[in-house]
């Protein structure tokens, strides 16, 4: 039986400007930052009318871990992102929420666009989807430091044939497959799917090129997927074991359906909430980044002198904040640079 073209296609490396279905649409980093803004002031009016919105909630008890912390809110500072600070997996550093700058590109079929086009509500309902997403966007962009913008794929699938993509993908990017075995997987899967849009094909391709297209710009830590059936659901592909947060970070997070007075007891949320999923590292699915993961540098953004031991003197190169204990600086001059940001979450370190 001969092999579809499809199918051999599938094999080459994927180019993003071949994507024929997918059509993509670009929320620049200063219309992110303007979402942002007004997603904390709605955080902050829910705050005043009720006493406390679940992300305040989380956000606080996230901050109280005594361990290494991921997320540091100081006491007594208002719910803003200039004071919400992360633990970077790839750095070390602990950065405000405020310092990341990154787009959103959102992918749907050229025919769901037409439609919401004609509609005259193609930006409404891209915007709403964005604002409706971004906590948790927020939250996985902001424990990277060095990471690339945020891809959306809207896709009318249902939960079954995503997870076959999925699987899919994980397992290829292990690279234990022969050319034959990835074939027979790939043409099953397009096959089950057919008639979904888009094809698995055009998905399977976009997903691909996102990860290895150098002509995409950047190698994003995660992929978001949507899918527009029935019930409108997201999940997060993540391009590395590393990139993926905490199993307690994960599971405490709030997963709401974005209505701020939601009463419905059945409601499942916004967010599919298994197990995360992430690619194999290393992998010849996800062209290497500019930069290393796995490094603790100097907390001083911009600063690349890794913690490491002097060969002369044989101290470590980097010495730690002696008020919080939290983060570390390879000089006192860099210290006190930093210092203005830095003081915005430093507090005494808990027992």
């Amino acid at each position: 039986m001969s092999i579809p073209p499809h199918a051999r296609l599938a094999a080459e490396i994927p180019l993003i400007s071949s994507c024929s279905e997918l059509v993509m649409i670009e929320f620049s980093s200063s219309r992110i930052q303007t979402f942002r803004e007004v997603l904390f002031k709605d955080e902050r009016l829910i705050i005043e009318e009720e006493g406390s919105s679940a992300f305040e909630k989380w956000y606080r008890h996230a901050a109280s871990v005594h361990q290494r912390r991921t997320v540091a809110w100081k006491k007594g500072r208002p719910f803003h992102p200039q004071n919400l600070f992360f633990r970077t997996v790839d750095t070390g550093r602990l950065l405000p929420m405020s310092l990341a700058s990154f787009r959103v590109q959102m992918y749907a079929t050229k025919d769901r666009w037409d439609t919401l086009e004609q509609q005259g509500v193609k930006e409404r309902w891209s915007t709403y989807a964005v604002l409706e997403l971004m906590h948790r966007i927020l939250i996985f962009r902001n424990i990277h430091d060095y990471g690339g913008d945020i891809p959306i794929i809207c896709i009318k699938w249902e939960k079954e044939f995503v997870d076959l993509a999925m699987d899919y993908w994980i397992e290829l990017s292990a690279n234990k497959w022969t050319k034959e075995e990835r074939e027979a997987k790939f043409c099953k899967i397009a096959r089950d799917s057919h008639g979904l849009s888009p094809s698995f094909y055009e998905l399977d391709l976009c997903v691909r090129a996102l990860l290895l297209d150098e002509a995409v710009g950047y190698v994003p830590p995660f992929i978001v997927i949507v899918e527009m059936g029935y019930d409108i659901m997201a999940r997060t592909l993540f391009t590395c074991p590393s990139h993926v947060p905490s199993p307690s970070l994960l599971e405490s997070l709030p997963n709401v359906c974005g209505s701020r007075r939601c009463t419905d007891s059945d409601c499942t949320g916004l967010w599919r909430t298994e197990r995360p999923r992430s690619l194999h590292h290393p992998s010849p699915m996800v062209r290497k980044p500019q930069r290393y993961d796995d490094r603790v540098v100097c907390n001083l953004w911009g600063c690349e002198v890794q913690m490491q031991k002097d060969v002369i003197t044989g101290r470590m190169t980097l010495k730690r904040c002696q008020k919080c204990k939290e983060v570390l600086y390879c000089s006192r001059e860099h210290q006190f640079l930093d210092w203005n940001v830095h003081k915005r979450v430093c507090e005494p370190a808990q027992a």
